[in-house]
């Protein structure tokens, strides 16, 4: 309503593009809250968001724009960058960053016979570890030894924190540029076990 006062306090008031929707239920559905947050989250964080939906419901994209409505052309862009696969926002927001530097990275690449890391580029594996990494004896177990049977393989892995994505991302570029400038993360022989279900890079 015009003129309607903002609510005040430790709220932030998300509008999101063109008119509002018409209000129907108390709380707002997944995609009304999507279009609204599109102006209020960065880009990154509103593609980790939606990432998380993908993942963790049975929403599609098409499902979500339909229910939104008018899809303004910025969102339109950002819904391009999402990705279903993605296991943890950690995991997207280093996926996108990794992107806009010009890396080809795959998500989920296979490793062993069922199991995936969370991001590969070229023969360098990247983990990203959430914020309660370590909380679990069994989790630190199995991530040890799923880096033993990739170094079997011989890929090499990276194991990101939930802090050095968010807030020391600048050394972790500089560390994966690292790697890349030396080749090292290149597949050269055909009979490499890291070239099965891999194109060259």
């Amino acid at each position: 309503m015009k003129g309607r006062p903002r609510p005040s306090g430790p709220f932030r008031w998300c509008q999101g593009y063109g008119q509002p929707l018409p209000v129907v239920t108390a709380v707002d559905s997944i995609p009304i809250a999507l279009g609204c947050a599109a102006r209020c989250l960065t880009a990154e964080e509103w593609v980790a968001t939606v990432d998380s939906v993908l993942n963790s419901t049975d929403l599609t994209i098409p499902d979500i724009q339909a229910e939104m409505g008018r899809v303004a052309r910025a969102v339109t862009a950002m819904f391009g960058r999402c990705d279903a696969r993605s296991q943890s926002g950690t995991e997207s927001i280093a996926r996108l960053r990794l992107i806009a530097a010009g890396f080809e990275v795959e998500v989920q690449p296979g490793i062993g016979t069922h199991e995936h890391a969370d991001l590969r580029v070229g023969a360098l594996l990247i983990e990203c570890d959430g914020r309660a990494y370590h909380s679990d004896v069994e989790t630190f177990r199995n991530d040890r030894r799923r880096d033993r049977m990739t170094m079997i393989d011989r890929w090499m892995t990276m194991r990101l924190t939930y802090d050095d994505v968010l807030y020391h991302w600048d050394g972790v570029l500089e560390d994966v540029r690292a790697v890349t400038r030396s080749d090292r993360h290149r597949i050269r022989r055909d009979n490499d076990p890291r070239r099965r279900g891999t194109a060259s890079i």
